[in-house]
């Protein structure tokens, strides 16, 4: 790519970022600065961040985890410069490092800190877009039949990113879920480059929310990747071995006390089920005369099933958006805690899809959107959760499908390629 196409990227990229920065700033509530911000605070989830970062430049790193003294902190009128509901309350719930990584913003005032965090959010998403568009293409590069299906995939990614709800949520709630998008799009890349240890190694920063980083690692190593598994773990010591040598001993076991309800999230004032992602939240909703050995017993079976279907082998190549789309629906079924913002890891697989199969992708991308938009009418309807139950749907399709041949050519795997079609071919 010449210079004159990089200088065109860039100053379509920040065109795009000043009107999405300007549309938050007027169009969600969040950032809007009033004195007294009601039932939500300025900045919306950044709070925590800010709060436990300002605890660690103060010198009170053993006391981050106190719940009264997080909260006092959350509500400290001279410090914030605003007021909202006295008894609402954003609790620290990442490792101790990672409020020392936020120790940067904690040194300029609150209201000012929000919107740089905000600028930073948008451009992680407009960096996600560029990566899934680059990716899907990869993928289709031997699909495209015209420029102007060209035209329209690129469109559509654009377009898809912007409008999926999990990304508006988690850029209107001030939301990490973009960063680890452009985590896993960054490793995609790598690994479709075969550069599997700094694939590997940029996996592991997602170690910093480990609900969402559990279940890949294992997968690719039991397909053989093991230099991606290596680099995965020296990221991984890395990160949590600097955390547990720069922070006090008194903030780890704040944190381990923090993390022991982690098995009741369903249970814990705040919760909300409607946004709920993984199997614990389908059994605490399941009407309460059933048994709970009943409830914990489907649970189980369930999530075994979710894990046969992620390490076996059908003819399935692992880098596939199929193997992809899969192995995440499995992640945010087993996490302990996964809600909707965080399904903009969907849009890589779904994406890559649609450059193979537009009508499947598009269908994907389509039941996702209406399931998060629809979720809480369902969730006072029929008092159940339906984005767990539409991810248990999504991993039965996917396993009554194999890695189609168009996939398996993209991927540089002709000869499964060949294998697949003569199959299809066989079964017509």
């Amino acid at each position: 790519m010449d210079r004159a196409s990089w200088w065109s990227i860039l100053r379509n990229a920040v065109l795009l970022w000043g009107i999405l920065f300007c549309f938050y700033q007027v169009a969600a509530p969040n950032y809007r600065w009033l004195p007294d911000k009601g039932d939500t605070p300025y900045g919306a989830d950044f709070l925590q961040e800010w709060v436990g970062a300002r605890m660690v430049l103060e010198g009170e790193s053993k006391m981050l985890y106190n719940t009264e003294l997080f909260q006092s902190r959350q509500h400290d009128e001279r410090l914030l410069e605003f007021t909202w509901v006295a008894n609402a309350y954003f609790p620290p719930v990442y490792p101790p490092m990672h409020y020392a990584a936020f120790a940067p913003f904690a040194l300029i005032p609150y209201q000012w800190a929000v919107l740089l965090w905000l600028g930073i959010l948008i451009a992680f998403a407009i960096l996600a877009a560029h990566q899934i568009q680059n990716i899907a293409i990869r993928y289709g590069r031997n699909t495209f039949d015209s420029p102007s299906r060209y035209r329209t995939l690129q469109a559509s990614i654009w377009l898809g990113v912007f409008l999926f709800p999990a990304v508006l949520s988690s850029l209107t709630m001030g939301q990490k879920s973009v960063i680890w998008l452009v985590i896993l799009t960054s490793t995609w890349q790598l690994l479709l480059r075969k550069r599997d240890l700094a694939a590997g190694f940029v996996f592991g920063l997602l170690s910093l929310k480990p609900t969402l980083f559990f279940l890949l690692p294992l997968v690719l190593l039991s397909h053989g990747k093991i230099r991606f598994f290596s680099g995965a773990s020296i990221a991984v010591a890395a990160i949590w071995g600097a955390g547990l040598c720069v922070m006090p001993v008194e903030s780890w076991f704040g944190f381990l006390e923090a993390t022991k309800g982690s098995s009741n999230y369903p249970g814990m004032n705040g919760y909300r089920l409607d946004w709920s992602c993984n199997l614990l939240s389908l059994a605490y909703a399941i009407p309460t005369p059933i048994q709970p050995w009943f409830k914990q017993s489907v649970c189980v079976i369930l999530a075994i099933y979710c894990l046969i279907g992620c390490f076996e082998r059908r003819n399935s190549d692992v880098l596939s958006p199929e193997k992809l789309l899969l192995v995440l629906c499995a992640t945010f079924l087993l996490s302990p805690h996964a809600y909707s913002y965080d399904m903009c890891l969907f849009l890589l697989p779904v994406f890559s899809l649609c450059a193979l199969q537009p009508r499947r992708g598009f269908a994907y991308y389509t039941l996702l959107t209406m399931t998060v938009a629809v979720s809480a009418v369902v969730l006072n309807t029929l008092n159940l959760p339906i984005l767990p139950i539409v991810l248990i749907g999504i991993v039965c399709e996917m396993r009554l499908r194999t890695c189609s041949p168009q996939t398996a050519k993209c991927l540089g795997t002709d000869s499964e390629a060949k294998l697949l079609s003569v199959a299809t071919a066989r079964r017509s």
